[in-house]
């Protein structure tokens, strides 16, 4: 005869066995369409090449679900002051980033340095990124007041930064008139622009654009920048002929002695704009928004985080997604955050990427959204080939926000695999002189003079 404290123990079991099959199967039907897998993504490489270094510049995706990319390909020295040898492409996918190609057209997509008013007018912004001087010039230029960026001997050459010009055309672009905008502003030892690709023209007419720099008094040895920076929105309100420059945030609120020194805005009609902003490489990325048109800005709120380059899109139900890579620590990588609140909270981080080897390069994740909601985040970085050595890459990953699966993956990861990589050959383009073709006082667009 069974013992009573065993018949209790097994009814026990029994019990403890059911409830964990209905736990299971409450699971599962939660999960009906998600996955705990990694099939809410697939990644992509889009080009590489050892002829070339690559780099990202803006990625749009049209109505069709085209994804285009804006890439450089340099040949030969390649820093952010001088491109020695450097084609422009336009890369296109037209199956969602399984394969790409070199399109036969110019890039159709918004342009980060125009606007169209609405009497026709066009209105562009320009500048001259750095301009190169011989080493010989360093103390004079710095006696005038600018930060001198010193490239060293072997490059013989340094570079300043802090020219913008804008050019109006009133017959759609046949004739244009160019003017520099940056002597309205007076002398800043260093002024890059931050031109955001897509909406800059305000419901009422304003133009805004965004810059970031220092003028000679706020130069610190402190920073590897050489001063401390602030972000600026400039306005115009009579279509690019003048411009009012307001602060957004004061750089010795950031927690980096080079303050917020680049500037990623989003910008609505209504005037409405949130934007991110760069400490350092590693940094916590602050944000901070305005309601007026840049009028007036709210205080610069540190976010959780941490990047060199904080994208931010907009997105079709009205949120923003901000896409950033993960450089200070590994695995490194390209990151993703939901904000619906103009950067007040955030959602918890998405991991899109955590295998990219090398820090060093990882730059510039730019996300798109696709017509079924699915996003598209591209980016460049650096590889490790089976010799040892290291080669540039555009990559990329398609994604969904909530982890459901995507249709068709086992296809697109076949053709991924099949495609390999990617090296198109492009001719070499020509040698640019070590110094500029044009003087601080011709604008960017004017033509080289004879030599």
């Amino acid at each position: 005869m069974r013992d009573c404290a065993d018949d209790s123990m097994q009814s026990d079991l029994f019990d403890l066995a059911w409830s964990l099959v209905i736990v299971v199967l409450c699971l599962s039907h939660n999960l009906v369409g998600q996955t705990t897998s990694r099939d809410w993504k697939y990644d992509v490489e889009v080009i590489s090449s050892s002829r070339y270094v690559v780099n990202n510049f803006q990625t749009w995706c049209d109505s069709a679900d085209r994804i285009w990319v804006r890439a450089g390909l340099n040949f030969s020295e390649n820093t952010d002051a001088y491109q020695a040898r450097e084609a422009r492409v336009v890369l296109v996918s037209d199956d969602l980033a399984a394969n790409w190609k070199i399109a036969s057209r110019p890039w159709p997509g918004p342009r980060d340095n125009r606007s169209l008013l609405p009497d026709g007018t066009i209105v562009e912004s320009g500048t001259h990124h750095w301009m190169r001087h011989p080493r010989s010039e360093i103390a004079s230029l710095v006696q005038r007041g600018y930060y001198v960026w010193d490239l060293g001997k072997r490059a013989n050459y340094c570079a300043i930064l802090g020219s913008m010009w804008i050019r109006r055309s009133r017959d759609r672009g046949k004739t244009w008139m160019e003017f520099p905008v940056h002597q309205q502003f007076g002398l800043f030892a260093r002024l890059a622009v931050n031109s955001p690709p897509g909406q800059r023209l305000l419901d009422d007419g304003t133009i805004v654009n965004f810059l970031h720099g220092y003028r000679p008094a706020g130069r610190d040895p402190k920073s590897d920048l050489g001063g401390l920076n602030h972000p600026f929105v400039i306005r115009s309100r009579d279509g690019g002929r003048t411009w009012k420059m307001i602060r957004m945030a004061d750089g010795g609120l950031s927690p980096s002695p080079r303050g917020f020194n680049e500037v990623y805005p989003v910008v609505w009609p209504d005037g409405r704009i949130f934007a991110m902003l760069r400490t350092a490489a590693g940094g916590v990325a602050y944000s901070v928004a305005s309601t007026d048109g840049g009028l007036t800005w709210s205080n610069p709120r540190a976010t959780p985080i941490r990047a060199k380059h904080p994208n931010s899109t907009l997105l079709a139900d009205g949120s923003l997604v901000c896409s950033y890579q993960r450089r200070f620590a590994a695995p490194f990588g390209v990151r993703a955050r939901f904000t619906r609140d103009l950067g007040v909270t955030w959602g918890a981080e998405m991991v899109l990427r955590d295998d990219v080897p090398v820090a060093d390069g990882l730059v510039q994740p730019q996300t798109v959204e696709l017509s079924d909601g699915t996003l598209f985040t591209l980016f460049t970085g650096t590889k490790v080939l089976k010799t040892g050595g290291r080669r540039s890459f555009i990559g990329g990953t398609r994604w969904t926000r909530d982890r459901k699966r995507l249709e068709g993956i086992e296809e697109k990861r076949r053709l991924i695999r099949e495609r390999g990589v990617w090296s198109p050959e492009v001719p070499l383009p020509p040698l640019t002189p070590r110094y500029n073709f044009l003087t601080a006082d011709q604008s960017p667009w004017s033509k080289p003079k004879a030599r």
